[in-house]
């Protein structure tokens, strides 16, 4: 049979990408990008809000926050004030939460829903996949996994983080050995990107079941 007809019967493949802070999952989330996939970044939908300074986010940061999650100019959320805020306090982090996710949720739903009523596949980036219940919405989950003693390194030298910093993040998250247990992929990235990235050939003909 020729391999057009094979691709062109075989069912889409909707994935998610996932696993503890720092361990390298957005790099090998680019991956499906660069191959084509449909994507939806969950961190990058978050992050919109923030840009496009959202009506609802700022007028519930200014209730609970007053000028703390803002800019100097006193209008602009400041992403890594909110932040700051919301790892120091776990009511605060718990009530942003329940701010931005029914949006988050909504719009991965029209994200997959696009995708299942058209052509193509879906990959999408979701650190909090297995905390906040989204794994059922997809086929297959990979879990991007990283040695702690590595992955601390990187934040502190790619993103300034501190040690203490580090720790409440993780506090708010899965292990990374709980995430792998629960995926239905491993991806391990203690090598370089050329290497990360053959894993991700490997795993698009286990995805594409060829």
């Amino acid at each position: 049979m020729p391999t057009c007809q094979l691709d062109c019967e075989r069912e889409k493949v909707i994935c998610a990408v996932t696993g503890t802070i720092g361990c390298g999952k957005s790099t090998f989330f680019g991956f499906f990008r660069r191959h084509g996939w449909a994507t939806f970044d969950a961190d990058g939908f978050c992050r919109s809000l923030y840009a496009e300074n959202d009506p609802e986010l700022a007028a519930f940061l200014r209730r609970r926050l007053g000028d703390g999650g803002f800019a100097e100019d006193g209008v602009t959320i400041d992403r890594r004030r909110v932040g700051e805020a919301a790892f120091a306090d776990p009511e605060f982090l718990e009530e942003l939460a329940a701010e931005i996710y029914p949006r988050l949720d909504a719009a991965l739903d029209r994200a997959i829903a696009e995708v299942r009523a058209g052509d193509g596949d879906l990959a999408a980036e979701i650190p909090l996949l297995f905390e906040k219940g989204y794994a059922p919405r997809f086929d297959k989950v990979i879990a991007v996994w990283c040695d702690d003693a590595v992955r601390r390194r990187r934040l502190r030298e790619s993103r300034g983080m501190s040690d203490e910093e580090i720790l409440r993040r993780e506090a708010c998250q899965w292990s990374s050995e709980r995430k792998l247990e629960e995926a239905d992929f491993a991806v391990i990235n203690h090598g370089s990107v050329e290497d990360l990235e053959e894993q991700f050939r490997r795993l698009l003909v286990k995805l594409h079941g060829k």
